[in-house]
């Protein structure tokens, strides 16, 4: 993307929107008012650009947009301080404001659509290949969890150390599949699909996952055996390229016994998944996953699409 070439109509095409035409952060956007480059706010600058530049410096890189506020509404910037213009005094500022110094960044001055006497200024951080980077102002490493900055922990240091020495690999995310289900015997069979990405530098010649049951209840095992003390399913010889990801699958099942009618007592074992998963790659171990023990929000989004498509599996089922 030319961001050079953006007017702010443009540009606010590209920011995440959520219901009432409000600006929605994300992993990848953070947008603060106009106001935190006005001289007197030269403190405030500081110690926020250290925030953000560190987490997203630490995370893959992202976008700090100054001059648009929550309700999407512009605010023109300062343009100067002095007689420096402000496109130099955030260079300056932002290459400043974590330790090692960054230098995987760019200043935007966007103009306003119309005017372009007023303009807001966007940072393009990218991800730093001296990640990690430490808020100055601080003294604290930050990453981006969602919508926010928070202070990073040591597992997710470790990553960013590690990925020009090891194959590190992270869970992206993983969803369950129905695949087969039957209300005589009350068993369902699950797809477990695993999205795994290679976030280091080095490629990675042999990787799988392992999988444990995060509780005493095994209602869900694998065939042929449990996951108590764990289970790894690998794709043997297979590469991954730094940056690339793949899919992994593996096939799990329960049974709550005979039942028929309705499939409500199958679609209640998944809210009973409760497993813990281990990229791993021939010389290291990721960070965990936790599939199952939903926030409430996380539960009913899983709930609904695995419900949906259990139905679909049951009535392909009972037409057969």
């Amino acid at each position: 993307m030319d961001f050079d070439k953006l007017t702010t109509d443009q540009l606010l095409e590209l920011i995440p929107t959520q219901q009432q035409d409000q600006t929605r952060e994300d992993d990848r956007w953070e947008c603060k008012s106009g106001i935190y480059l006005a001289p007197a706010k030269k403190n405030e600058l500081k110690k926020e650009l250290g925030k953000q530049v560190s987490a997203f410096a630490n995370s893959g890189g992202g976008f700090l947009l100054f001059g648009l506020s929550k309700e999407r509404v512009w605010e023109p910037c300062v343009d100067t301080v002095g007689r420096e213009p402000m496109s130099d005094v955030l260079d300056r500022l932002v290459e400043q404001s974590v330790d090692q110094p960054i230098r995987s960044f760019r200043v935007y001055r966007i103009p306003f659509t119309g005017d372009k006497s007023k303009g807001a200024y966007l940072i393009h951080i990218q991800d730093s290949p001296a990640a990690p980077h430490q808020a100055k102002e601080e003294r604290q490493y930050y990453y981006r969890i969602g919508a926010h900055s928070l202070p990073a922990p040591h597992f997710h240091l470790e990553l960013l150390r590690n990925r020009f020495t090891k194959s590190v690999l992270q869970i992206m995310d993983v969803t369950g599949v129905p695949k087969d289900a039957d209300l005589n015997t009350g068993v369902i069979g699950v797809e477990v699909q695993v999205r795994i990405k290679n976030i280091s530098r080095q490629a990675t010649t042999a990787w799988g996952v392992l999988v444990r049951n995060l509780t005493e209840n095994e209602a869900w095992t694998i065939p042929g055996g449990g996951m108590k003390d764990g289970e790894m399913f690998s794709q043997g010889s297979s590469v991954i390229l730094p940056g690339e990801t793949r899919l992994l699958t593996f096939y799990i099942r329960a049974g709550i016994g005979k039942f028929t009618a309705t499939a409500t007592p199958l679609v209640g074992l998944w809210q009973q998944v409760a497993l813990e998963l281990y990229p791993v790659s021939n010389n290291h171990t990721g960070a965990q996953y936790i599939l199952g023990q939903w926030s409430n929000e996380k539960w009913r989004e899983s709930y609904g699409r695995f419900d949906q498509e259990l139905q679909q599996v049951l009535s392909r089922n009972i037409n057969r």
